[in-house]
């Protein structure tokens, strides 16, 4: 059980570390919108990673054979977190940066 969690959360981070931090969405936003002479292309589902993470959770109990309403909820919950982990990603960022900065 504790380790569908952890996978859970780990899809989370991954998922939220993709979406909100890395910039891939607006890159492939825009490639989208070259191919099909586009200006905006907005697609909701690569823009939400509390989208990603309730589908990409479904989709993981599914496959792992582990679909129940508990493992269900878990998804939701950690599907909530997404908005957490960006602020998280950036506090361990400064501090690390600062910490640096100190050692130099």
């Amino acid at each position: 059980m504790a380790a569908i969690i952890f996978n859970l959360i780990g899809i989370s981070f991954i998922l939220a570390f993709i979406t909100d931090i890395s910039g891939v969405v607006f890159n492939i936003e825009q490639l989208i919108g070259k191919w099909l002479n586009l200006k905006n292309v907005h697609i909701k589902i690569l823009e939400c990673s509390l989208c990603q993470m309730w589908w990409t959770g479904l989709i993981y109990l599914c496959i792992t054979g582990n679909l129940s309403i508990l493992y269900i909820a878990m998804v939701a919950l950690v599907s909530g977190f997404t908005f957490v982990w960006k602020p998280l990603y950036d506090c361990v960022y400064t501090l690390i940066i600062k910490l640096i900065n100190k050692l130099s």
